[in-house]
């Protein structure tokens, strides 16, 4: 799993603390577990759009690099975007079992930015799969748990 610095983790919780959908008593968005839909204004109109807040344990969600708040206070280390693009490139890596060149600087951006810092370049083939397996897995992890229950 993927967890970010101490100080973006304390200036999530910071911004938790101060937003009027954070439950004090249960440290949760919203009711714990089952959430609350609310409106939001959209950013730059005088419009509002519905919003689920997550219910989550907010002093857990905060430490994860791959979570956002649903109430837009804070983002995930990375965006809808960039998340597609790493599930893309994990695939094609997967399916031909090579990583060189321009993929290999890509997966080290994806590590710092992960990180909140900068990986150590290396062409070390199990230190590599190491973080692949790790990604990976914190990526079936962070999709597993934002799936709706049917």
């Amino acid at each position: 799993m993927y967890f970010v610095k101490n100080k973006i983790y304390r200036e999530r919780l910071d911004k938790c603390n101060e937003c009027p959908f954070y439950v004090e008593s249960t440290k949760s968005c919203g009711t714990l577990v089952v959430g609350a839909t609310v409106e939001l204004p959209i950013p730059d109109s005088d419009q509002f759009e519905e919003i689920k807040l997550c219910g989550c344990i907010m002093p857990i969600k905060a430490k994860f690099a791959f979570f956002g708040c649903p109430a837009r206070k804070w983002t995930a280390l990375i965006d809808s975007e960039q998340y597609t693009t790493l599930k893309a490139f994990l695939a094609e890596v997967k399916k031909t079992k090579r990583l060189e060149g321009e993929n290999l600087q890509y997966l080290y951006t994806i590590m710092d930015t992960l990180t909140g810092g900068r990986v150590e370049r290396t062409t070390c083939a199990p230190c590599i799969i190491k973080w692949i397996r790790e990604i990976e897995e914190t990526m079936k992890q962070y999709e597993a748990s934002t799936q709706s229950p049917e």
